[in-house]
């Protein structure tokens, strides 16, 4: 029997929409996503991804074969059958370990270069859901706060229809709720804080933000997707993947925060998720090599201690603790004599000052999530890397969550060159203790960094135009290492400063497995 391991919903693991709508609640057109699941097995991946429409009774199952370390691309149009306009989720299942990933853009003109006369260049990449859970958690609520809102996606896994009750804490005396219409099994409903009302039956009013706590009598799996209130042509999207309970835990990671980092600065929501007030506390560590600020590498900074009651977030703002010019890792803890379970979101924006300084730099923000440290491994999978493919580069943070040096870290490049599978791997490298690394534009690094043949651009046939590398600069990541790791990965255009193509940036987090492929 094939165990249901993700759950796809239209911005929590799989919207899948057509190129002729947009998608409900966003503003602009053209709305399209890609489902990406790559077998994390030593054997074949025998899939099946099913999709719902959550306007009709359209549900339709595709079937694929992965092999082990592959990687498959899903698109609308692998669904023969899929109404014009749909917008629905999707359940994967297979019988061999997987992982997905969506990637939702504007696409219509997020090919190429784009209109300047209908500039949608929104874009977002998340995790699909492992762990459906009865109580989903989100730290991060906008209702219209310097024109940014907050929309959710709430999907029933489960096997009977049943209603969702979400629960916003915006700071009030009273909390706002909205009960959802009964969910069919693998469909998805779609609310925001607006929906919400409090005891007196009043929404909240805009400038509002805070968190959400979503419940119901049947698993649940969720996505929350910022961007601008109101826009004609959509410039701006963030979205990460809802925490079910297995994803709290005392001690959360983040590995990338910046402060003023080539133009961007990060701000960190924490959760508290359990039945207790708590005092929660951000420690970051400078990046172990010269990357910015040298006063920053290694470096350690502390927040303030702050007191965050049950159910409520509190905000960090990087720019508050760290130097200038300087990109760290966080690690954060909850403390406390009752019950300490938090979960946390990153947003990274370009600084104003630095987009009207470079006029060309479309990016605007991006998001990911947390990992508990209970989920950290020694092995991770980063199942898209892009080294100048069609303009993308992806950069990617490692931070060893533990208080021993890792000295046996290695990374493993997997992809195609003209076709022929090809693996370049690293020398074992060396992260200190609760340090970060990056890696960014390896085709670039000197000979030494590889054990083996170098991945040159010359290797993969580089050219410097809208292409790149093309197909020869998409890659699979695999690192093992003999401590605990945690990743994310940004993808951004290439080169930043005069960008070939118009793309807003996204960012997921890589995949902790255990056992290791």
């Amino acid at each position: 029997m094939k165990k249901i391991l993700y759950v796809l919903i239209f911005i929590s693991i799989a919207t899948i929409l057509t190129i002729r709508t947009a998608f409900a609640s966003l503003p602009g057109t053209g709305w399209w996503s890609a489902e990406l699941i790559q077998n994390v097995d030593s054997k074949t991946a025998n899939i099946q991804l099913t999709a719902y429409d959550s306007s009709s009774d359209y549900e339709e199952t595709i079937s694929d074969a992965l092999d082990p370390g592959e990687l498959g691309v899903y698109q609308p149009w692998n669904f023969t059958e899929m109404p014009s306009g749909f917008s629905g989720s999707a359940i994967v299942s297979s019988d061999a370990l997987i992982r997905a990933l969506v990637q939702i853009s504007t696409r219509i003109t997020n090919q190429g270069v784009g209109d300047p006369d209908t500039p949608q260049y929104a874009v977002a990449t998340y995790q699909g859901t492992g762990s459906p859970g009865n109580k989903l958690n989100f730290p991060l609520v906008k209702n219209d706060v310097n024109g940014l809102s907050t929309t959710f996606y709430i999907q029933n896994t489960g096997a009977e229809a049943a209603t969702a009750t979400a629960t916003f804490k915006l700071g009030d005396a009273s909390d706002y709720t909205y009960t959802t219409p009964e969910i069919a099994p693998g469909k998805m409903v779609i609310f925001s804080a607006s929906d919400a009302r409090d005891p007196g039956n009043n929404p909240p009013t805009s400038g509002k933000f805070g968190s959400l706590i979503v419940t119901s009598s049947v698993k649940l799996a969720g996505t929350v997707a910022e961007h601008y209130t109101s826009e004609t042509h959509a410039t701006l999207l963030l979205a990460t993947r809802g925490f079910s309970e297995g994803d709290s835990d005392t001690k959360i990671y983040a590995p990338s925060i910046k402060h003023s980092y080539v133009g961007r600065s990060s701000f960190i929501y924490v959760q508290n998720v359990g039945s207790d007030s708590i005092s929660v506390t951000v420690s970051l560590r400078g990046l172990q090599t010269i990357s910015g600020n040298p006063s920053c590498v290694g470096n350690n900074y502390d927040s303030p201690t702050t007191s965050v009651l049950a159910g409520e977030s509190v905000s960090f703002d990087a720019s508050t603790i760290l130097p200038i010019d300087c990109v760290a890792s966080a690690e954060i803890v909850a403390t406390g004599t009752g019950e300490k379970l938090i979960v946390g979101q990153i947003n990274e924006f370009f600084t104003s000052q630095y987009l009207t300084d470079n006029p060309t730099i479309y990016q605007q923000g991006t998001s990911y999530s947390t990992m508990p440290s209970k989920t950290a491994t020694t092995v991770i999978s980063i199942p898209l890397h892009k080294e100048d493919s069609n303009s993308k580069q992806t950069g990617v943070v490692l931070q060893n969550i533990s208080d021993t040096d890792a000295t046996n870290v290695v990374i493993k490049f997997i992809g195609k060159i003209n076709g022929v599978p090809t693996i370049y791997t690293s020398q074992p490298r060396t992260i200190s203790a609760g340090s970060p690394i990056l890696l960014y534009s390896v085709r670039r690094y000197d000979a030494s960094f590889w054990n083996g043949p170098a991945m040159t651009p010359e290797a993969l046939g580089c050219v410097d135009t809208e292409s790149g590398c093309g197909a020869n600069g998409l890659f699979g990541i695999l690192v093992t290492s003999d401590q605990p790791l945690v990743s994310v990965a940004n993808e951004s255009t290439f080169p930043i400063e005069s960008p070939r193509i118009i793309q807003d940036k996204n960012q997921y987090e890589g995949f902790n497995l255990n056992p290791a492929p």
